[in-house]
């Protein structure tokens, strides 16, 4: 298919599948400051981690002091795992892209581990850039693209501006709507819940 595409931004490789089908392979790059700080933060969390289990299994190493709670212990490991699985999701997530003439499918993959999404074409009514991060007690601000329809869906999520801003417009063209850049999130939100409020109000009274 053709679908004028600019240069694309750095973690972009474009390509084709067949005459029908264009492929967009992203692979995570951005968001650096908030990888070195989570993987800091990590390396000092497990350090912790490992003193408090082995304090809990010793029977306290301050004399007089009674060992730490278990449940202190299950709560320190469960934001250690966590952390941890944020981590490798920001340094092995990869995304495909598939564009062909009726639908769009898009596959994330994470050291083996594989999920595949088709969004029909003519499902499509709207491309959104929306702000996810730097809200708030967020220090990092980011980016992501949101596909509206009868289900909405994220394409890509905690990403420079850029990233989204380039997708969108290649998304929004190939479907034929309109892409709306710099969106806060929560307006947008609280939109489409409207839409579906409206479209169920709707189904209700066709039934009567």
């Amino acid at each position: 298919m053709q679908l004028k595409i600019e240069e694309p931004p750095k973690g972009f490789t474009v390509s084709k599948k067949d005459n029908d089908t264009l492929r967009i392979v992203h692979t995570r790059t951005g968001m650096g400051c908030m990888n070195t700080f989570l993987s800091v933060w990590l390396g000092i969390w497990t350090i912790f981690c490992i003193w408090l289990l082995y304090d809990f299994f010793t029977g306290g190493s301050v004399e007089g002091e009674p060992p730490p709670s278990p449940w202190l212990v299950v709560i320190f490991w469960f934001f250690e795992f966590l952390v941890a699985g944020l981590l490798i999701f920001l340094f092995f997530c990869k995304k495909q892209f598939l564009f062909s003439a009726e639908e769009l499918v898009m596959e994330t993959q994470i050291l083996g581990l594989r999920n595949r999404q088709i969004i029909p074409r003519q499902t499509i009514t709207h491309i959104t850039q929306i702000k996810d991060g730097g809200e708030d007690d967020d220090s990092f601000p980011s980016w992501g693209l949101l596909v509206e329809g009868p289900k909405p869906g994220r394409l890509i999520y905690r990403q420079p501006p850029e990233v989204s801003s380039w997708l969108g417009n290649v998304v929004a063209r190939w479907a034929g709507v309109e892409f709306s850049e710099h969106s806060d999130y929560k307006a947008v939100l609280q939109r489409l819940q409207k839409k579906q409020n409206t479209a169920s109000i709707k189904r209700h009274g066709d039934r009567k």
